[in-house]
């Protein structure tokens, strides 16, 4: 028997050298054959085809944190291009981007702090008409009002142990301010005014029975404590009145 090796069948010259084998006791005379031809050396890689190593190495081409190929991101489409793996959505179908808390704005908690402080109870002057004569000004009375929901009421309270007067929501027959003119005001109460209080003047005509019932209407006049006050508790007042 004879054993090849690194060579063809034909392939038996000067590289070859025969020796018996000593140690195969079935197949005596038998010849081995070993070859003794130098390795070839190793071929030079062509930088122009990048090995598999080249081509898994992410410094082995350009790429983006946002977009572009890498040998990774790559795959080979039947073409035989390549063709970008596609992205995942940032959100999911069935996933809802979360939305700001919207809160209270600034005017909102401002006139939330107003009407409490509406129903605690709010300074003012009081100008009291008792029928003087219009040679002589109305009565100031430093007291305050308040805005009762449970009675559904606006309540003077002139103080130092003087009688309040309730005037009904719902029995409101007009609010007069300076924008309706001075013509809509008491002369009395015009002479009792100091400069820069008019814009801050107010006149509740109401009745305190039913009008049916034949009540003659009354009234009450005050300052506020600023113009904005004013106009906040007749927003305050007309939406009670509308509710």
């Amino acid at each position: 028997m004879i054993f090849r090796c690194c060579c063809g069948p034909s392939e038996i010259s000067e590289g070859v050298e025969e020796f018996p084998s000593a140690t195969d006791e079935l197949y005596t005379g038998g010849v081995y054959k070993v070859c003794n031809a130098e390795p070839s050396p190793p071929q030079a890689s062509n930088p122009e085809k990048p090995t598999l190593l080249a081509r898994t190495s992410p410094s082995a081409s350009p790429s983006s944190s946002m977009g572009g190929s890498t040998g990774l991101a790559e795959k080979v489409n039947s073409g035989g291009r390549p063709s970008e793996v596609p992205r995942l959505p940032l959100t999911t179908a069935n996933e809802t981007r979360p939305r700001a808390n919207r809160g209270i704005s600034g005017s909102e908690k401002a006139h939330k702090a107003f009407r409490d402080s509406c129903i605690e109870g709010r300074a003012c002057t009081i100008l009291v008409d008792e029928d003087l004569g219009e040679a002589k000004p109305a009565l100031r009375q430093e007291g305050q009002y308040r805005v009762s929901l449970k009675e559904r009421a606006l309540i003077m309270d002139p103080g130092a142990g003087k009688a309040t007067v309730k005037c009904p929501i719902d029995g409101i027959e007009d609010i007069y301010q300076l924008a309706d003119g001075e013509e809509s005001f008491p002369p009395s109460i015009l002479k009792a005014l100091k400069p820069g209080e008019m814009d801050r003047l107010l006149l509740v005509v109401f009745y305190s029975a039913s009008a049916s019932t034949g009540g003659e209407p009354e009234m009450i006049c005050f300052l506020e404590r600023s113009s904005q006050g004013r106009d906040e508790l007749l927003d305050f007042l007309k939406n009670l009145c509308l509710g």
